[in-house]
């Protein structure tokens, strides 16, 4: 049986590009994101962005579809933050090799 690994890189912004994921709320919002990933069995690598938007590294499993998967999210992030910040996913996803990775990682790219 194959091994399959689907790595997605999501650029998940905010409605409208506001400026409305200050640090406090980021580290939330993060490890909330984490938790999912968890939960649904798919595993992040890495999570970054700025004020307006988010960079997720990603390993969706097979079953699930990425816009099931975002759709989930959004749904879920939306509702535990009770709609104070209102998320937008960006509709970005590429696929990324693990060697791509590792090349990140080697020079400590964040994304």
């Amino acid at each position: 049986m194959a091994h399959v690994v689907l790595l997605y890189h999501i650029i998940w912004r905010t409605k409208k590009s506001e400026k409305t994921i200050n640090p406090i709320f980021e580290r939330e919002l993060y490890a909330y994101i984490n938790g999912f990933c968890t939960e649904k069995q798919c595993r992040l690598f890495r999570i970054g962005g700025m004020e307006d938007h988010i960079h997720l590294l990603v390993s969706i499993r097979p079953d699930i579809s990425i816009s099931e998967f975002m759709q989930v999210l959004k749904s879920q992030t939306s509702h535990f933050h009770q709609n104070t910040h209102s998320l937008k996913v960006g509709e970005v996803a590429m696929p990324h090799s693990a060697t791509a990775i590792e090349i990140k990682r080697s020079y400590g790219n964040t994304l």
